[in-house]
């Protein structure tokens, strides 16, 4: 005859299996009390049930755990945010000194007439110039020609406005051939106008008029004594008036393009006479004034130059690992339509060169099986990125936003992608059976990649003029040598709170577990009609629509707190009636008519159960979009109740 005491269950598996939440693991503190109770017990058909109770609100952030370092990132708000930054080793852009070699300077000697008119005007003050005419009509004294050094190679000069040189002309004219008729003599010395004269050290009966027509400029030097030679010696420092073409018909002129580099010219002078300072004994003929040396140089080196220029702006490709995603956005099912990613590149810049720079984005995904795919992101494929110039001795930030809406910072270059139409919108790359090309900056990161590549490709913008120093050859290693000081820094950062559009879906699995020491330690063994079953309401205020399915058995945790699944214990969703539920049981937001209560049921060896896990889709659904909050945005269970179903024996005798 059997004996069924009086007994009192405190089933704490089931409260502390409801502490968090059906969807959080949680462990039990306390074991089933069954008092003296030592034999079987035959439960109803309503079966055998326990107090009821409800869990404490759980945080979104329980639920989908995130660790330090992953992708995402929780604000003191609690709102949930796709970061990720990186910097890009800085760019080094030179642009090599331009060099005129010398070709030819060849000098020519002037001849100056006495005539008998000046004769007549001794002791008068009576000017006379010879020769007479235009610049361009009278002969040279000099004839010059530079071009650029077949070593040296100018390609990221395109053209130059102004350049700084240093330079001299110095130029032995024999004026002593004129004093057996006058004791003074001017000079007007016709340089061309590319040639820039240091006026500062100028001796003072020098004046420079750089106004005059056509293509000369002219040098007065008054009042020469012609008792020896004269040695006109200038300081250039400027090569300015620069064509891009080669002139028609000039004599003196300075090429400069992307593969022609020319400076060819003629000096031309007047001789000044006034009758004034000529001899008694001074006779009518001719004179010969010999140039007797033309030294202008082996070469004008440009040191500096305002112009359009081409150089070379490396910036390497960086890859950047997500070193951990979080569980809820590695399944393939994964697709996160995030409402406003962007992605902003800062560059910091010390040149007054404003740059273009097209953008490839490109994201590395790795799925369970080991397969490798990869989404290109075409930045720039309408408008170049706009990199400030930064005027001399400055720092210029360019800020750039790449996002699917602007915003209205002035400062900030917006470039909008989106495509209306299909905003996740991803196309085969031709001849690649692994990439796919993207539309939206949305498409890049709907999955998160394991690796996200920037590759950005810059040149200067050779329609904007510019300033910058030229580096000689040979210190181009050399970081701080005059023209290699400069440097374009680019920072690059993605961010998105992780507010998703309708469509969205996420995917993350959780357990509860730690009650297989109540039913070992009690030895609560389960007949084949024995089941255990578990009633709750569910409160969803989150701003997803969950479905719960896929529940599973694990045993009891190894040497490594690994639960593993086991296959003796059979787990079904079920609605009120009991039947299985194969799609699950849908969650819809809290306050919604349609929610159900969840039904589980387990049945079979009981003595290997330790917890069930379960698996959750968790879509966007609302027109909306609301980001995702670790606190504000909850799931409870309410009005849990359990049931033991069917024939259990328990063994009180240990």
């Amino acid at each position: 005859m059997r004996r069924i005491t009086d007994f009192v269950l405190t089933f704490s598996a089931l409260g502390m299996l409801a502490c968090t939440g059906v969807l959080v693991g949680c462990s039990t503190d306390e074991n089933i009390d069954l008092g003296d109770v030592d034999t079987t017990i035959g439960i109803g058909s309503d079966g055998l049930e326990f107090p009821s109770n409800s869990t404490r609100r759980s945080p979104l952030g329980d639920l989908l755990k995130t660790n330090e370092g992953d992708a995402i990132d929780t604000l003191s708000n609690g709102d949930y945010r796709f970061l990720k930054s990186d910097t890009l080793n800085p760019a080094k852009p030179k642009v090599k000194e331009a060099v005129l070699a010398k070709q030819s300077v060849t000098p020519s000697d002037l001849t100056v007439p006495i005539t008998s008119e000046m004769i007549l005007n001794i002791g008068k003050s009576v000017q006379y110039e010879f020769p007479t005419g235009a610049p361009q009509d009278i002969k040279e004294i000099a004839k010059f020609n530079y071009q650029e050094d077949p070593g040296n190679d100018h390609h990221q000069i395109d053209s130059i406005k102004e350049a700084d040189i240093t330079g001299n002309i110095t130029i032995d004219l024999g004026v002593t051939a004129l004093k057996s008729s006058m004791n003074k003599v001017s000079l007007k010395v016709y340089l061309p106008k590319f040639f820039g004269v240091d006026q500062t050290v100028l001796p003072s009966n020098y004046s420079l008029n750089e106004n005059i027509a056509g293509e000369y400029q002219e040098l007065l030097v008054s009042n020469i004594p012609t008792n020896s030679d004269f040695i006109l010696n200038l300081k250039l420092n400027k090569l300015k008036n620069i064509l891009t073409k080669r002139p028609t018909g000039s004599e003196s002129y300075m090429l400069v393009n992307s593969t022609d580099l020319e400076l060819q010219g003629q000096i031309k002078t007047k001789v000044v006479m006034n009758t004034i300072n000529f001899v008694s004994t001074a006779t009518v003929g001719s004179n010969t004034v010999p140039v007797k040396s033309v030294d202008m140089g082996d070469g004008f080196h440009v040191t500096h130059a305002e112009g359009w220029f081409n150089p070379d702006i490396n910036i390497e490709p960086k890859s950047t690992d997500i070193g951990s995603i979080p569980e809820f956005l590695k399944d393939d099912r994964v697709s996160v339509i995030l409402s406003n990613p962007t992605l902003k590149i800062e560059l910091d810049n010390n040149i007054d060169i404003e740059g273009l720079l097209k953008a490839t984005l490109v994201g590395t995904y790795t799925d369970d099986n080991g397969s490798i795919t990869y989404r290109t992101l075409d930045v720039t494929s309408a408008e170049d990125i706009i990199m400030k110039q930064a005027p001399a001795g400055s720092n210029v930030k360019s800020t750039i936003v790449l996002c699917r809406r602007k915003g209205t910072d002035p400062a900030v270059q917006y470039i909008e992608k989106r495509n209306d139409s299909n905003p996740l919108r991803l196309d085969p790359i031709a001849g690649r059976t692994d990439s796919l090309k993207a539309y939206d900056v949305a498409a890049l990161l709907s999955k998160i990649p394991k690796h996200i590549d920037i590759l950005l490709e810059a040149h200067a913008n050779n329609t904007k003029i510019g300033s910058i120093d030229l580096y000689k050859e040979g210190t181009e290693d050399k970081p701080e040598a005059h023209g290699c000081t400069y440097a374009i820094k680019p920072v690059y950062e993605f961010m998105a709170p992780l507010t998703m559009e309708k469509g969205s879906t996420i995917v993350y699995s959780d357990t509860v577990d730690n009650f297989n020491k109540d039913l070992v330690k009690n030895q609560i063994n389960f007949y084949n009609d024995g089941y255990l079953q578990l009633e709750a309401s569910i409160d969803n205020n989150t701003p997803l629509e969950l479905v719960i399915s896929n529940p599973k058995a694990v045993g009891v945790k190894d040497a490594n707190g690994i639960g593993h699944e086991i296959s003796d214990v059979k787990v079904e969703i079920t609605d009120e009636q009991g039947n299985r539920l194969p799609n699950g049981l849908t969650v819809y937001r809290m306050g919604d008519s349609r929610n159900r209560k969840l039904y589980l049921k387990a049945q079979g060896n009981m003595k290997e159960l330790d917890g069930i896990v379960f698996e959750v889709v968790a879509n966007a659904t609302q027109a909306t979009a609301e980001t995702l909050n670790a606190s504000r945005h909850t799931v409870q269970l309410k009005d849990i109740k359990l049931k033991l179903n069917g024939r259990i024996t328990i063994n009180l005798d240990n």
